[in-house]
């Protein structure tokens, strides 16, 4: 829908004369149309809406004799990110475990399901469905694993997003979710399941930009012996003592990757911040990042694409205190939830193997309407927010860090009391998040105030 086309049609019914009754009947037509252009505008706020997790309650679980088994089955609902229930087939077995939401998620809300495997999905793929319930009977169309995520070879833990809908595509209500696993010919198979969850509104403010969750995987088996990955909580722990480690295969299309999870949209211009080492040795020029490694962002499932890592808009630094610690930060104009780092994928210089100690997501500060402004003592300066979010609160400091603010709203009028050069800084609190972007500083010259001089001219004579 594009708001665009109804705001030019709500000017031309304006500015166009026209019959009393059809008057009338435009006037109806005109509320809708507000209607409409208020919902339209408020998009982009609903996507930066704070957002929690809604695990499923209970599971009920089942396999075919002799061949199939379901052992941990209680882990899958725990609400726990790091425990799993484990499917494992033989010949010709089955095996299952279905998840069931005792909060019954709107119809059309899509499902996140958390699954793992230690050994090659692409054996397994076909063996794989997930199918929606209510009150347990069937509802819409069985899904195939293959047409629901990109397929790896590898060890990994990932998630799949999934809306439960009929054979035309268009949602069905649902309370469940059930993941049958397959065993083809000759084949033993296993597979883990951690949760199944949708997300809601949070009532309560929540810190937006610390990840929640990592996932990670390979296109590869071991290499030489060993993991592709290593420690993958590491990378967002908040310790840049600690890393996790990716490598890749030798063949050129080996993908190694880890992912890092959001309860929240990014606004346009947030960046991707990332400290690294390449272990082989020696710092990274920015001219050789993107093509030594990876990284993308997403938007749920959807891929934004790889970023360009454009050495005009790359900040790069050693970490302080640190000779070999590098850290990137680079700016994404679209929105996401999700950042990818990956090693491999044929790159030119494509690393063996990559550490990556944290990776983050930084809101951008604010911008101001002016960053340096002139005034004479005694006189109002007011420092004012451009383009301001809507919702958001705007806190004003005297300080670059620490402090407490000294005002928040979009604008502010400081009281001066001495002339001479002031500065000020403003951070972003995006609506139902706690966390502060970085603070936009601004600089204020107060000019003396000057009075007229008294002048007295006494009588004179030629």
């Amino acid at each position: 829908m594009c708001c665009g086309q109804y705001i030019i049609f709500f000017i031309l019914i304006q500015t166009t004369p026209m019959h009393p009754e059809l008057e009338k009947k435009a006037v109806v037509v005109l509320c809708v149309l507000v209607i409409l252009a208020f919902l339209c505008g408020f998009d982009s706020l609903r996507a930066q809406q704070a957002q929690e997790r809604v695990y499923a309650d209970t599971e009920d679980h089942g396999s075919s004799f002799l061949t199939g088994n379901v052992s941990d089955a209680g882990n899958a609902v725990d609400g726990n990110i790091g425990t799993k229930a484990n499917l494992s087939v033989n010949i010709a077995g089955t095996a299952w475990i279905r998840m069931n939401f005792l909060d019954v998620p709107p119809t059309g809300k899509p499902v996140h399901i958390k699954f793992g495997n230690n050994m090659g999905l692409l054996n397994v793929a076909s063996g794989v469905s997930i199918q929606a319930y209510r009150n347990g009977v069937v509802v819409g169309e069985e899904k195939g694993m293959g047409g629901l995520l990109s397929l790896l070879n590898g060890a990994f833990v990932n998630e799949i997003i999934f809306v439960p809908s009929d054979e035309n595509g268009v949602p069905v209500a649902y309370d469940a979710v059930r993941i049958t696993l397959t065993g083809l010919v000759s084949l033993g198979l296993n597979l883990d399941v951690y949760y199944a969850y949708y997300l809601q509104d949070f009532v309560n403010d929540i810190v937006c930009n610390s990840p929640v969750e990592v996932l990670y995987g390979s296109t590869s088996g071991l290499v030489g012996g060993l993991n592709t990955i290593e420690d993958p909580q590491n990378a967002i722990d908040g310790n840049v003592s600690t890393n996790s480690i990716l490598r890749s295969n030798i063949s050129v299309t080996d993908k190694t990757f880890i992912k890092t999870l959001y309860n929240t949209s990014s606004q346009p211009g947030d960046s991707v911040r990332v400290v690294f080492k390449n272990p082989g040795g020696g710092l990274l020029d920015a001219s050789l990042l993107a093509s030594s490694f990876t990284i993308r962002t997403y938007h749920n499932d959807m891929d934004n694409g790889v970023l360009a890592l454009d050495e005009n808009l790359l900040s790069l630094s050693l970490l302080p205190g640190s000779s070999d610690l590098q850290v990137l930060t680079y700016p994404v104009d679209v929105a996401f939830n999700r950042i990818e780092v990956s090693v491999g994928e044929g790159l030119l210089n494509a690393l063996s193997s990559l550490h990556v100690y944290e990776m983050e997501r930084i809101p951008t500060a604010p911008d101001l309407i002016n960053d340096m402004v002139y005034t004479c003592f005694g006189e109002e300066a007011t420092l004012q927010v451009d383009q301001p979010l809507i919702n958001a609160t705007y806190y004003w400091y005297t300080t670059a860090t620490g402090g407490s603010p000294v005002f928040s709203g979009i604008s502010y009028t400081p009281d001066f009391t001495v002339s001479g050069t002031h500065y000020f800084y403003v951070s972003e609190t995006r609506p139902g998040c706690t966390d502060e972007s970085g603070r936009t500083p601004v600089q204020v010259v107060v000019h003396p105030y000057y009075s007229n001089p008294d002048i007295s001219i006494e009588n004179t004579t030629n």
